[in-house]
């Protein structure tokens, strides 16, 4: 659309990405998976709900023939005339990721998904901790409730270090399958951190004469300068991570959130 000097753009995409071979892999000799193979259906890793893009351009008004200062010439235009501005908005979803439990209870060659004990809606949302920066806010592992059946023949009950999920009140969310059990989380269960970028900048053109003309420019990546989480890190995943749910790193879209400042110029002829 276009009017006063000003061209904006909008788009929204709504999508779901499907898919059976990403988290475990088209394998064979994994009987609990090739015989259900739909157990495996989950929403591909780059599945984005929503993505939100708006992006305008504005001819500033000012200068020769303009609404403000129309008559303008000499200096004077070379001054308030010839300005430009424009931004970029964008705001998406996160990236779904698996909650993970213990390998081979049912000779997976991976990790299965958790056992969930009560509803885990809530769990997600970038939380600052002391150590760092962690996606699950107000719950903390404890010992896995299987961990009590553990034989201690051998004193392999005290070298378990399996753990489970709990809440503030100490109630088990999450856990790990026993042998013979499958996780019943699907893969892909939780979306990550989402993404919110605007990028803007501005640029004076001045004439220099009627074929030159000198154009300035200032760029302003991640004007908000706010960081732009990634997900967990595919170690972080697994319940029985010490460093369960950390994250460790920025969304690669664009500068990760830090606000960059370009300065350009150079000369149109």
């Amino acid at each position: 659309m276009i009017r006063f000097g000003l061209f904006d753009s909008k788009q929204l995409n709504l999508e779901q990405g499907i898919d059976r071979c990403e988290w475990h892999g088209c394998r064979s000799g994994e009987p609990a998976r090739e015989s259900q193979p739909a157990l495996d259906k989950a929403l591909a890793s780059f599945d984005r709900t929503a993505v939100w893009r708006s992006k305008g351009l504005w001819k500033l008004p000012f200068g020769k023939g303009k609404r403000v200062l129309g008559n303008a010439g000499g200096v004077l235009n070379r001054i308030v005339g010839g300005w430009q501005t424009s931004a970029i908005l964008t705001v998406q979803d996160g990236e779904p990721f698996s909650l993970i439990g213990t390998a081979g209870t049912v000779n997976l060659k991976t990790g299965d998904t958790a056992v969930a004990l009560a509803d885990i809606g809530s769990l997600g949302g970038v939380t600052y901790t002391g150590s760092g920066v962690s996606y699950f806010n107000g719950v903390r592992q404890v010992p896995d409730p299987s961990h009590s059946n553990t034989t201690a023949v051998n004193n392999i009950l005290n070298q378990s270090t399996i753990l489970a999920v709990a809440d503030a009140s100490g109630k088990v969310l999450l856990a790990n399958p026993v042998p013979g059990e499958l996780g019943n989380l699907a893969m892909g269960v939780l979306w990550g951190p989402g993404l919110f970028n605007i990028d803007v900048n501005l640029v004076k053109r001045i004439p220099i004469n009627e074929k030159v003309t000198l154009q300035l420019q200032a760029d302003a990546l991640s004007l908000t300068n706010t960081p732009q989480f990634a997900n967990p890190t595919a170690a972080n995943f697994s319940i029985n991570s010490a460093t369960f749910g950390n994250i460790t790193g920025l969304n690669t879209f664009g500068t990760g959130g830090a606000r960059v400042v370009v300065l350009k110029g150079r000369i149109n002829f």
